[in-house]
């Protein structure tokens, strides 16, 4: 029996410092676009892959939305369909003072609106509910 392994990683970021981004010994080669991450040795050659600090609000307290700034806002290309984000916030949101690398979508969980200014964003933390204890 030949089970075919293989590891698909699209639209993320991966912020783990001191850390490889991945180890993978899957038969085939990753299958890996629009990623930022502080190490891409690990990862296939592919414009779309990046290495820099994603510029969360505040990791340290569990705030992953994005600074306006952010290497990772404006990112990847949009998705059809109404397509949302962990606060329920539509995606796919072209800021007009933020380049578009390859697109409009923002990587992670969260996509800076329009409105956001800075390093702002609503008060939330993924695992609020305490689950990751």
């Amino acid at each position: 029996l030949h089970i075919e392994s293989y590891l698909e990683l699209h639209e993320t970021i991966i912020d783990q410092p001191g850390n490889l981004t991945l180890a993978y010994s899957g038969s085939s080669e990753p299958n890996v676009s629009n990623v930022l991450s502080a190490y891409i040795t690990t990862l296939p050659a592919d414009p779309s892959i990046i290495s820099g600090d994603p510029s969360f609000v505040d990791a340290a307290n569990g705030n992953y939305h994005l600074c306006r700034s952010s290497l990772a806002a404006d990112f990847a290309p949009p998705v059809a369909g109404d397509d949302r984000d962990l606060d329920n916030q539509p995606r796919d949101q072209d800021l007009p003072d933020v380049a578009d690398l390859f697109g409009v979508r923002d990587l992670g969980a969260y996509e800076v609106q329009i409105g956001a200014s800075g390093c702002s964003a609503p008060n939330a933390t993924i695992f609020a509910d305490s689950f990751e204890d």
